[in-house]
């Protein structure tokens, strides 16, 4: 299942980790990612075509305030290999994609794991003194935001 935001499309699975950051509710549904605002995505099947056209994502569009997958043709070849050209180039933005994804998240697994890594390594008694600075700042920086949401 995909949903519909603001001009994005998510993954089920991205619209849970955005709704619920830290771990699912045991009582989850769908209902509970659309009172986020996120809408299902009404699937429509690919309109067919000719051997020198090629059927476009479009991707998904607001229609009757139902999201809703859009296909288009591109009917300009005159040829395979305009054909396979066309769709080579289709096939390097997804990997692009899907690379800056899996940078992304990488990237927040990175963060998140920081503060454990100076935690640990601070703990050490042969630890540098310059990483146990480092936790003490953010001790106290941490014991103001709780002070102040208090």
């Amino acid at each position: 299942m995909r949903y519909f935001k603001d001009n994005g499309v998510y993954a089920e699975s991205e619209v849970k980790r955005l709704v619920y950051p830290s771990s699912l509710p045991r009582d989850f549904k769908p209902e509970h990612v659309e009172s986020k605002g996120f809408l299902p995505v009404t699937e429509t099947e690919k309109p067919v075509c000719t051997d020198l056209q090629v059927v476009q994502n479009d991707g998904v569009k607001l229609i009757n305030n139902v999201a809703t997958q859009i296909w288009s043709v591109v009917a300009k070849f005159e040829s395979q290999e305009e054909v396979d050209t066309y769709l080579a180039g289709i096939k390097e933005k997804e990997d692009l994609e899907i690379s800056n994804q899996a940078k992304e998240r990488l990237r927040e697994l990175d963060i998140k794991s920081i503060r454990s890594i100076r935690e640990y390594l601070s703990s050490k008694e042969d630890a540098p003194q310059y990483l146990k600075d480092f936790e003490i700042k953010a001790t106290d920086e941490r014991i103001k935001i709780i002070s102040d949401t208090n």
